[in-house]
């Protein structure tokens, strides 16, 4: 494929671009999707007790409803962003919007070594999902 080449122009300034577009990233594994749906599958909505965090590890999720230490090793998404009060049923409700799904799935695939996206990144925004469904639902 021949390179392409592109100019923009901001005022006087000129930036030249050269080179193949960046190929699209590679789709959620098959595994990440069974993880997520089984976590999803262990949430109770009846369940009023606050989840402080998200445990996401390469084989697992993990709702931390204590602020004590866990022994699992990952990365871990922020419940109480900017003080949200989220439940199990803020999560459920989080986890129904197809973009917040893909987020959880990038992240278990990152954890596992099989995605080029960070984590942490994810892990912000589904936080800021999570402050949003619990704060003013759904």
């Amino acid at each position: 494929m021949a390179k392409r080449t592109k100019i923009t122009k901001f005022g006087n300034i000129k930036i030249k671009f050269s080179g193949d577009p960046p190929a699209p990233p590679a789709p959620p594994s098959h595994e990440s999707d069974v993880i997520v749906a089984k976590f999803e599958a262990s949430l109770q909505p009846e369940r009023a007790t606050r989840i402080v965090a998200l445990i996401v590890t390469s084989s697992e999720i993990v709702a931390r409803y204590r602020r004590t230490e866990s022994r699992l090793v990952g990365t871990i998404v922020d419940a109480t962003h900017l003080g949200a009060r989220a439940t199990a049923k803020d999560v459920l409700t989080l986890l129904r919007s197809p973009h917040s799904r893909l987020g959880l799935r990038r992240i278990v695939d990152a954890e596992r070594g099989m995605s080029e996206f960070e984590p942490l990144a994810e892990a912000k925004m589904l936080a800021g999902g999570i402050y949003y469904h619990s704060t003013w639902g759904s």
